[in-house]
């Protein structure tokens, strides 16, 4: 943000000083008889000395309705050198379209110069071409000897000075440049701190919701009636093996049934009657898996009964260590919005 502030604050501080100092000439536009047209032109010095680059502009204000073509000057302009020429865009007012030419003039030879008036060309529709002309206009070049110099006084030519119509451009650019960099990094930041707060504010989903709404799931997908058997109980085992690991930090799936009931037997984790559910729900997934047993839509249902009471019989057991992981978690998540400052 401070950024942001320090940027705003030199906008504002130098666009009014280079717009200020940016040399207009006054608009003495010339008007057709019919006030149809209006063309002007004018140059950023009217005194300078050789080398000096002057900015001639053609500026031809017309009705949307008209054609307008500028003069077609070559090489040379009242005796100046053309060195660059280029077209601003067109722009709108009222009814009115504005075009601007403008060419870059320069001459090694002092004296007085005379810019003739440009004669614009305009026809509306297919009626006859018309003409306007702009006013004219005198340039005084002045040597750079002084007197009683002699031309073995004479220096190299100075490099071209920053072109004065281009610095407040320039200007602006950098600033919008300035601010949208700004603007980017006080967005990313902000978005940061916003994920950060939301990650602290939501702790992580209790492990025995996910094994509900999996179980839920299993019944949508109707297997027992597709024929598909072995697959349901596969499904069914790996639910509740992800249950047992959240729940209790226990391998489960990785365990076969015979190591897993091993490590439960002599462990305080779990109470007798929930032991014996996860014994005979293992037992009777691995027969359909294994054995090639088919069970019945009966055992099926029973089987996923004892699954479903095995969750629902040990999730108040595992209070105390699901609020040990919120606070780890909570921890972890503080740290990270802290190195994000």
């Amino acid at each position: 943000m401070i950024v942001l502030r320090n940027t705003i604050l030199v906008a504002v501080l130098i666009i009014p000083l280079v717009t200020s100092c940016r040399d207009k000439a006054q608009e003495k536009w010339s008007a057709s008889k019919d006030n149809a047209v209006y063309a002007d032109a004018s140059v950023d010095k009217t005194v300078g000395a050789i080398g000096d680059k002057v900015r001639y502009a053609i500026k031809v204000k017309y009705k949307k309705d008209l054609t307008v073509t500028f003069p077609d000057f070559k090489d040379r302009i009242g005796g100046l050198t053309i060195k660059d020429a280029g077209e601003k865009p067109l722009k709108r007012s009222g009814e009115y379209l504005q075009s601007e030419r403008w060419y870059r003039l320069e001459t090694m030879t002092p004296g007085s110069y005379v810019i003739a008036p440009a004669v614009i060309a305009y026809r509306g529709g297919t009626g006859p071409a018309q003409e306007i002309k702009t006013p004219q206009l005198f340039i005084d070049i002045k040597s750079t000897i002084k007197e009683g110099d002699s031309a073995a006084d004479i220096r190299d030519i100075k490099l071209p000075v920053f072109l004065k119509e281009h610095a407040l451009r320039y200007i602006l650019a950098v600033c919008a440049l300035a601010l949208a960099g700004a603007g980017i990094a006080a967005a990313v930041r902000f978005i940061r701190k916003r994920r950060a707060e939301k990650l602290l504010r939501r702790p992580p989903r209790p492990a025995h919701e996910i094994a509900f709404a999996e179980l839920e799931h299993l019944l949508k997908m109707d297997l027992i009636r597709k024929g598909k058997v072995k697959e349901y109980y596969q499904i069914l085992s790996d639910i509740v093996r992800r249950y047992i690991e959240k729940r209790f930090s226990i391998k489960a799936k990785e365990q076969t049934t015979q190591e897993f009931l091993s490590e439960i037997a002599y462990s305080k984790t779990l109470d007798d009657d929930p032991k014996k559910i996860i014994g005979d729900f293992l037992v009777a997934c691995d027969m359909v898996k294994f054995a090639k047993y088919g069970a019945a839509p009966h055992e099926a249902e029973e089987a996923y009964n004892l699954a479903k009471r095995f969750v629902a019989d040990t999730m108040v057991i595992v209070a105390v260590h699901d609020n040990k992981q919120n606070e780890k978690h909570e921890t972890r998540m503080i740290k990270y919005a802290q190195s994000q400052r």
